[in-house]
């Protein structure tokens, strides 16, 4: 039996694809554990905003949460899945914005350089995964910033490569 009460029979489908995304961006923010937390949420949740609510939680910092939902959006338009249930108003919907801006190498090494600054050796790595994760020069950023620990180090960090 399930922790909702579902049987194995009555567990969710879930694109596996979309799960296999959705892993990266979670064990950005909380390591290698996010393997198993994503099999437990999605066992027990019907949709991606029951994943997300069952998710977030184990998330610690406001900063993780919201690079985390960032991902998530930008999965959603990426699968057709429409909005979240709990959307802004029309009227604080943000403006649009330019096209995405594709990252380059010389986009990838200036994000390793500032990050090491932050972060140590441990930037080319986590500027790999991020790369992977997402196309989008301010979602890139974005992703990287959130493992800063100090939001001001993060700000500083965001304004530095032209995000903030």
């Amino acid at each position: 039996m399930l922790e909702n009460g579902a049987t194995p029979a009555q567990a969710p489908t879930w694109n596996l694809d979309l799960l296999a995304r959705v892993q990266p961006l979670l064990a950005l923010q909380v390591g290698p554990v996010a393997k198993l937390l994503l099999k437990n949420a999605s066992a027990a949740s019907a949709d991606l905003d029951g994943l997300c609510e069952r998710l977030l939680p184990h998330i610690p910092t406001d900063a993780g949460r919201s690079a985390f939902l960032d991902g998530i959006g930008a999965l959603r338009k990426e699968f057709a899945l429409g909005a979240a249930r709990v959307a802004p108003a029309p009227a604080a919907a943000a403006p649009p914005s330019a096209p995405a801006q594709a990252l380059t190498p010389d986009m990838l090494e200036l994000a390793e350089k500032k990050l090491t600054v932050y972060m140590g050796p441990i930037a080319r790595v986590l500027v790999k995964k991020a790369a992977r994760q997402c196309a989008d020069r301010p979602e890139f950023f974005r992703l990287l910033a959130a493992h800063i620990a100090s939001p001001e180090d993060s700000k500083r960090f965001l304004h530095e490569v032209g995000v903030a």
